[in-house]
């Protein structure tokens, strides 16, 4: 699979970054394959159609405002290209507040699948931040 595919997937993923900072849910439909999931420890949002995925972003982003929120950063990021139309991206992101002050820290690790020319969002998770894994023997 090329570095072209890498950027693609890539780019997708800043440009969702990005708009999600802009707090306008209305900008979030475009960036998922439908059905689409949103996973936390504590939630879990099915979305079916683009008026779901605007219902869920409208929420969080109440949320957010309140908590008064001013921008996330990716501290890191990891695209794995599981085919030639999936992958799966991971990393670290922090949000802060208005006053440069920490909101919160966070793992996250998409699932994205292209469909035609674009690549799409299937499933988000946002988990802690470390990475906590292990190797079973079968």
């Amino acid at each position: 699979m090329s570095n072209d595919t890498i950027a693609a997937v890539l780019k997708t993923f800043t440009d969702y970054s990005n708009d999600f900072g802009k707090l306008e849910p209305d900008l979030m439909p475009k960036y998922f394959h439908l059905p689409a999931m949103l996973m936390t420890s504590g939630e879990v949002a099915l979305m079916t159609e683009n008026s779901s995925v605007i219902g869920v972003f409208t929420q969080l982003f109440a949320q957010l405002e309140h908590a008064g929120f001013k921008e996330s950063k990716l501290n890191s990021l990891q695209i794995s290209l599981v085919s030639e139309k999936q992958s799966i991206v991971s990393g670290v992101a922090t949000r802060y507040k208005q006053n440069d002050s920490i909101l919160e820290h966070f793992g996250l690790t998409y699932t994205l699948r292209r469909t035609d020319n674009s690549w799409k969002i299937i499933v988000g998770v946002l988990h802690d931040p470390n990475e906590f894994s292990a190797s079973v023997p079968l």
